[in-house]
């Protein structure tokens, strides 16, 4: 391995590693493109799929509920809000984008000083293609990164207006109110409570302007909340073993993947939390870190008792889209990533948390979806050796030459889900 190129990996991030992503990612589009498995015809029209088109919808023709069936009242109106104003087609307004997503990340990593390698394992992850679709990933995200550098610099009016514009995008007060509330349960002393008071009513005020802007334009205030619990089947509900996700076990390796880092994020929140309380860590260094953690740990408990049920199995679809792209999770990558200590302890933790999340997708007590039991067998096996391989990067040892195959491995998949979710094949 060249010790120039090592050097560049452990380089402070700059824009030259953008540039690198995005020629990686365009050799293998075109590659893709040649061996047919992407169609340059009716790209366009092709890039609405799933909740695409009901952002398009909103765009086009504006809010409609009913009662009984799915309608785009379950969406937000901070994203269509804006592609509407923008005017652009679908591919207008994926290339807009690709380049908030692009900005925003260069600006947290520049901001943090993260090596090139780190940005790298976090732009390759599969699920990044939700930043170049018409999804409403990369506004959240460049709202979030405005908010996390403007909290990190004290601006405390950014970060208010930036709260308010992110809750319209997203109904994110359920996972950040009890992020920031629990800055209070700890008795972080930096920020005073009128402070916090004031960022919490920031994300009340766009969530109720989110729900005004929907009550308005169909005729009822309840509309989204009816939308979301009516027909998209997000009500309280214990969680039924084993977990599923859509499309079998084309899909179950990624949302399973992402299940598997929550699960590891809320299991040191967990350990985070009791440390405290036995006085065992004094104080928050980081407050952003710390809401990042219990934000994941949110995510975590939504997917498992506010998710729709098949089959008696309660689904996790989407689990790979909530985590791997979002803000938080980057901030957390960024700063853990090649920082965990390779001890027995860690060990053991890992492999406890790899083991629990192969129990709650069914090894080797049920079959994988579509596949028989010695498939399953051999889905699990194949998926225990890609979780490994992706849990190197954590690990505080240099493991180059593997690092290059999580990279070349993650960017391919990255390609590979994208040219599927073009097919209409649900992906998250």
């Amino acid at each position: 391995m060249s010790s120039k190129f090592e050097k560049w990996l452990n380089k402070e991030y700059s824009f030259t590693t953008a540039f690198v992503y995005l020629l990686s990612f365009t050799l293998l589009f075109i590659l893709f493109t040649f061996i047919g498995k992407i169609s340059l015809t009716n790209f366009t029209t092709s890039l609405l799929q799933w909740d695409a088109n009901w952002y398009h919808s909103i765009v086009t023709e504006g809010y409609s509920f009913q009662e009984k069936v799915q309608s785009n009242s379950g969406f937000f109106p901070g994203f269509p809000y804006l592609w509407k104003i923008l005017h652009l087609n679908p591919l207008g307004i994926s290339i807009i984008n690709f380049l908030i997503f692009l900005v925003s990340f260069s600006w947290l990593a520049s901001y943090l000083k993260a090596s090139n390698l780190k940005a790298l394992l976090i732009l390759t992850l599969p699920s990044i293609f939700f930043f170049y679709v018409p999804y409403s990933e990369s506004l959240f995200y460049g709202l979030t990164i405005w908010a996390i550098i403007n909290w990190k610099k004290e601006k405390w009016k950014w970060v208010f207006i930036s709260f308010v514009l992110l809750s319209l995008v997203r109904p994110s007060v359920f996972f950040l109110i009890p992020a920031i509330s629990a800055l209070l349960l700890f008795n972080h002393k930096k920020l005073h409570f009128l402070q916090i008071l004031l960022l919490l009513s920031a994300l009340i005020l766009g969530t109720l302007l989110g729900f005004y802007i929907i009550g308005n334009a169909t005729g009822n205030i309840f509309a989204y909340s009816e939308s979301q619990s009516n027909n998209w089947n997000h009500l309280f509900s214990l969680p039924s073993f084993p977990l599923t996700t859509w499309r079998g076990y084309r899909i179950l390796w990624l949302d399973a993947w992402a299940f598997y880092s929550a699960l590891i994020i809320a299991f040191y929140s967990l350990i985070w939390g009791i440390s405290y309380f036995q006085k065992k860590i004094k104080h928050i260094n980081d407050e952003i870190l710390f809401i990042s953690f219990i934000y994941i740990s949110m995510i975590l408990l939504y997917v498992l008792f506010f998710h729709l049920k098949e089959d008696n199995s309660t689904s996790i679809l989407s689990m790979n889209r909530y985590l791997f792209c979002n803000p938080f999770l980057h901030y957390i990558l960024f700063k853990h990533l090649f920082n965990v200590e390779v001890n027995q302890k860690n060990i053991r933790i890992l492999s406890a948390i790899l083991v629990i999340t192969l129990i709650v997708f069914g090894f080797p007590y049920s079959n994988v979806v579509e596949l028989n039991y010695i498939q399953s067998l051999f889905f699990f096996a194949g998926f225990i050796g890609f979780i490994l391989l992706q849990t190197i990067p954590l690990l505080k040892r240099k493991y180059t030459i593997l690092y290059l195959l999580i990279l070349a491995t993650n960017i391919i998949l990255q390609l590979y889900l994208f040219q599927g979710y073009l097919k209409g094949n649900w992906i998250g």
